[in-house]
């Protein structure tokens, strides 16, 4: 019995032991678990701290953007929506109100708030299905307002989880961007009016200025008393002394409204030189030599803007030739170091006050009052200002009573003389035996001109003065090039390209234009012509084409003959270029002009056609003859005319009024014409 109870007793305190250490085991474990109870609640409480840092940093971050944003899932239900959004598309609920809401239907429920619903429903559509970025989709509302819209998918994993739309109200932008447009158009209209304004208050003011100094050269060949002499130079002196004024004036107006551009061209300096001494020589008081100086190291030729060097230099000197009454004027040309030419304008003449230097460039300021009445005031500036525009410049040394010296430095770049330049043309041979050439031309006086030329340079040629007789030259003979001109009253020179061109004919054909207008210019070359030559075309440049299609040319060993006096008021720049030295050549050409020309320009002015077409057809007809005599202002009228008139900016009765106005003029010219005939046999 003891036994029985010693083993129940033991086996009592097994399983009490065994309760104790399970009791002890849970207690353990229990506590593990709170631990980590305790760590997971903290770690949850840690990442939702730090999703809604998150999502508050993604709520200011859009809230602060520029523009309405809406945050999409795939599902297209709202997961985030800024305040702007709701103002942008006037929605009264908060941002947060919207959050989880269907956006799948939205595009139709505002749609008709856009200009153009049904494309703002379609763009979306595609814009979802394609699922790529983009930027800057425009959109009009019909309250005025104009929207850029972003479109920003969202990919996880290469898994598309949504999408942002950003939205931006640009009106304000457009507004100024139209404005400047508008602003931009309106200062390239007023840069063409300021240019049409120039070009027309230039012939207007200059137009009667000519014809009273064109009266006044008339009454001077008249029989005059002494004192009527005398009034004569005074009206001759004040026309002139405006004319300058209204030619520095308008210069200066060009130069400030950046109508100035130059013109880069290879040009010979020495030939530039000559040229300037030959138009300054006239301006020279009795007493007062002219010496020009080319010192070693100066070159033949330069790449530059010619015309602009002549102009800064005639300023200067004419300058000179007014201030000094004795002694010399002088022009000096050196080469200085980086490719720069120096010109030095010097003079004996009555100096500048060292006090009026600083000033001296300035608008409308002259070194002395007393002077005043024979300047304007303008052309030093121009120099100025033409020098800064050639990249160079310009400095003093004067004193009072002890003469004047200016000096220019700009860059020039030394080069070769172009391929087709010939220094003495009428000196030019071609080999051309095989060579024929058809001439399509309906100005007798330009046919006589081209004849010569081509003449003498045995070339042989036939003339078609019409476009039929053009179709029965082609016909009947073989040519290797054709001068055609693309105006004629029987038809159009375009038309007889086209037929040599369709004939699968591609010899050289050249454009005979009085027009140098670029437009005019380019439709010649997209007839298809190879090159064109502007009428009146000198030697040199109808010699460069036959030179560029067939042998180049070379020069025979002839003396060069004696220089050719030619009448004051007679372009002589461009009468050297037409003929150089040959008298002949120039008188066959000046008896022609009178004899086959001057009744037909005489009935033109005197009885002008009633339409606007007509007096453009015979502007443009009889405008290159006054070139060949060297009536270059008369030239430049009938070219002014024809612009206006091809602009549609005259009038029939305006066109009638410029012809009339020109009378006096052409008289003049006639006249010069008639003295120069007289020279020439004179010195037979």
């Amino acid at each position: 019995m003891s036994k029985e109870i010693e083993i129940l007793k033991r086996k009592l305190d097994r399983e009490k032991k065994a309760r104790l250490e399970a009791e002890n085991l849970l207690e353990q474990k229990a506590t593990e678990l709170f631990e980590t109870n305790q760590q997971l609640e903290s770690l949850v409480q840690q990442r939702t701290e730090s999703l809604e840092r998150n999502n508050n940093r993604l709520t200011t971050l859009i809230d602060s953007l520029s523009g309405g944003v809406l945050l999409e899932d795939e599902f297209r239900n709202i997961k985030l929506v800024n305040q702007q959004f709701c103002d942008m598309f006037s929605i009264p609920a908060p941002p947060e109100a919207l959050v989880g809401m269907d956006c799948s239907n939205q595009a139709e429920q505002i749609k008709d708030i856009f200009t153009t619903p049904d494309v703002f429903v379609e763009r979306i559509i595609v814009v979802l299905k394609e699922q790529k970025q983009v930027l800057n989709d425009i959109l009009e509302m019909k309250d005025g307002r104009t929207l850029e819209r972003d479109y920003i998918p969202i990919f996880s994993r290469n898994s598309y989880v949504g999408h942002l739309w950003h939205y931006r109200d640009i009106t304000n932008r457009i507004s100024f961007q139209n404005d400047l447009i508008e602003a931009q158009e309106k200062a390239i209209k007023a840069k063409e009016t300021e240019k049409y304004f120039l070009a027309k208050m230039s012939h207007e003011i200059r137009t009667p200025l000519n014809a009273v100094i064109g009266m006044s050269h008339l009454l001077r060949d008249s029989a005059l008393c002494k004192e009527q002499n005398e009034w004569l130079k005074t009206i001759t002196a004040s026309a002139t002394l405006l004319q300058h004024l209204v030619n520095d004036i308008l210069d200066l107006s060009k130069l400030e409204s950046g109508m100035m551009e130059l013109k880069v061209m290879p040009f010979n300096l020495k030939e530039l030189v000559k040229t300037i001494e030959m138009g300054i020589v006239p301006l020279l008081q009795e007493r007062v030599d002219l010496k020009t100086t080319l010192n070693d190291g100066v070159v033949d030729w330069y790449e530059g803007d010619p015309h602009v060097i002549q102009q800064i230099l005639n300023n200067l000197l004419s300058n000179s030739a007014k201030f000094t009454t004795k002694g010399e004027v002088g022009l000096d040309v050196y080469k200085v170091a980086g490719n720069r030419i120096q010109f030095k304008v010097w003079d004996t003449g009555i100096g500048i006050p060292s006090e009026m230097h600083a000033n001296i460039f300035d608008k409308y300021k002259q070194a002395d009052s007393k002077h005043a009445a024979i300047g304007t005031g303008l052309g030093l500036n121009i120099v100025k200002e033409l020098t800064t525009l050639l990249e160079g410049d310009i400095v003093l040394a004067s004193e009072k009573g002890e003469g004047t010296a200016f000096t220019i430095t700009i860059p020039l770049t030394e080069t070769d003389a172009p391929i087709d330049y010939i220094e003495h043309p009428q000196e030019m041979k071609l080999d051309m035996q095989n060579i024929r050439i058809m001439v399509l031309e309906d100005n007798r006086f330009s046919i006589k001109y081209i004849s010569k030329l081509l003449e003498g340079l045995g070339v042989k040629f036939d003339i078609a003065e019409t476009v039929s007789d053009a179709y029965w030259l082609l016909d009947n003979n073989h040519y290797q090039m054709g001068l055609v001109d693309l105006n004629l009253p029987d038809g159009k020179g375009t038309e007889v390209v086209s037929f040599i061109r369709n004939q699968n004919n591609d010899m050289p054909l050249v454009a005979l234009t009085a027009s140098t207008l670029p437009d005019d210019i380019s439709d010649a070359m997209e007839s298809g012509v190879n090159d064109y030559l502007s009428k009146p075309f000198i030697p040199n440049e109808l010699y460069a084409i036959l030179g560029k299609y067939f042998e180049k040319m070379s020069a025979t060993n002839s003396d060069h003959s004696e220089e050719l006096e030619l009448v004051n008021g007679l372009d002589a720049i461009q009468l050297k270029k037409l003929y150089g030295n040959d008298k002949n050549y120039m008188l066959d050409m000046f008896v022609g002009f009178k004899e086959d020309a001057m009744n037909t320009i005489i009935d033109f002015i005197n009885n002008p056609p009633e339409s606007l077409e007509s007096i453009r057809y015979w502007v443009h007809k009889l405008k290159p003859n006054f070139g060949f005599v060297g009536l270059s202002e008369i030239e430049q009228e009938f070219d002014f005319i024809e612009t206006e008139i091809d602009q549609k900016k005259m009038s029939l009765d305006v066109a009638i009024e410029k012809l009339n106005n020109l009378k006096v003029k052409l008289n003049n010219g006639m006249a010069l014409v008639d003295k120069q005939i007289h020279v020439l046999n004179k010195n037979d």
